[in-house]
């Protein structure tokens, strides 16, 4: 298995270099989860909780210089 590279994004984090099919996939699911929250209001409100999910901080192709 390939090692991740990252790089100090401009808020001083580190960040994880991402594939351009990253974009459209976090577009993807910003999409569903907009529906998802919507239909959840309508039934009366939800909780959610990712025990695994990280800092979200990515930094594409373009943001990198690849």
């Amino acid at each position: 298995m390939a090692r991740a590279t990252s790089h100090k994004a401009a808020d001083g984090y580190r960040a994880r270099d991402a594939a351009a099919w990253t974009e459209e996939k976090l577009m993807i699911l910003d999409a569903y989860l907009k529906a998802f929250a919507k239909a959840c209001a309508k039934a009366g409100g939800w909780y959610g909780l990712d025990l695994f999910a990280g800092t979200g901080a990515k930094l594409l192709g373009a943001q990198t210089g690849r």
